[in-house]
């Protein structure tokens, strides 16, 4: 046991240190003994856990005008099937980072069809919405897929 955390320890504090001190060595010896194999799985996958971008976001855009609904059915294609478009008189100006890079549009999962009765009345009635992005959900085509929908409000 001890041997395994001082192993996982000079991992750690080489792969910390590797470059500031590239040629130190003292770390290549260890890993070519075979001894420290499991610690270095684990030492990679940590580094690579803390090394990983973030890039989930949800982002909230408020006092938008539904200029048009485009729905779409069977589309060749998973990325567009099933789904309806919201597209909007301004930009939504998303912030870089983004998975989804389409400011003209937002897109509604066809199996979501309550919220697409609620857009279908926004567009009817001229009421303005607000929108929730996620772009932990599929994106389709650069748009973001709506988590929530709010007519009137703010």
């Amino acid at each position: 046991m001890k041997a395994g955390r001082s192993c996982f320890l000079a991992l750690f504090q080489a792969a910390i240190s590797w470059p500031l001190k590239p040629n130190t060595g003292c770390w290549t010896v260890k890993l070519l003994n075979g001894a420290c194999f499991r610690q270095l799985g684990l030492a990679v996958a940590v580094m690579s856990l803390l090394a990983m971008p973030s890039h989930a976001a949800e982002i909230q855009r408020y006092s938008l005008t539904i200029s048009k609904i485009r729905a779409v059915g069977n589309y060749q294609g998973a990325m567009h099937h099933n789904s309806v478009e919201l597209w909007f008189t301004t930009s939504l100006s998303l912030p870089g980072g983004l998975r989804c890079s389409d400011s003209a549009r937002a897109v509604i999962d066809g199996n979501n069809t309550h919220m697409i009765a609620a857009a279908y009345q926004a567009l009817a009635s001229k009421s303005r919405v607000s929108i929730n992005l996620d772009d932990t959900l599929p994106v389709r085509g650069g748009a973001c897929e709506i988590s929530f929908l709010d007519i009137g409000g703010q």
